[in-house]
C-alpha cells in the first residue's frame, strides 16, 4: 500500500510545512497509525494533540478514490478527522486502514457522507 501514498515533502520546520501545505491543509496528529510515512509524536508528547504533519487536499472526489489513496474522513469512532488509506471497496463503501495499524477498519465503511478529501501531498519536518 506504500506505493499508493502521495508525495511526502520534508520541510525545515512546522511553520515551513504549514506554509508550503497551504491554508486548506489538514493538521495531522501523531498517533502513529501511518508510521513510518507520517511519523508518530515524540515519546514525551501527547500523540492526540501533537501535530506532526500537514496533509494537502487534492482535487479528487469520493468517486475517484482508488485502493491505496490517502483519504481524510469523519469516523464515528474518532474525534475530528481521520487520515488513513483506502484498503478495499465493497457495496457498503470503502474499508480504511492505517499503514501501521494491525487491522483494517472492517467494522465500518466510509461513504460519500463521511468523505472529506483525497490527499495530494503530505508535509513533514
Amino acid at each position: 500500500m506504500i506505493a499508493g501514498l502521495p508525495p511526502r515533502i520534508t520541510c525545515s520546520s512546522q511553520a515551513d510545512a504549514q506554509a508550503k501545505a497551504g491554508p486548506r491543509a489538514f493538521p495531522v496528529l501523531g498517533t502513529g497509525s501511518m508510521a513510518p510515512y507520517i511519523p508518530p509524536a515524540a515519546k514525551d508528547k501527547d500523540p492526540r494533540s501533537t501535530v506532526v504533519a500537514y496533509a494537502k487536499p487534492g482535487d479528487k472526489g469520493f468517486a475517484d478514490i482508488r485502493k491505496g489513496d490517502l483519504v481524510t474522513y469523519h469516523a464515528s469512532w474518532a474525534k475530528g478527522f481521520v487520515l488513513h488509506q483506502a484498503a478495499q471497496k465493497d457495496s457498503g463503501g470503502w474499508i480504511m486502514s492505517g499503514l501501521h495499524n494491525a487491522h483494517s477498519e472492517s467494522f465500518t465503511r466510509i461513504t460519500e457522507r463521511e468523505f472529506v478529501a483525497v490527499i495530494s501531498e503530505v508535509y513533514v519536518w
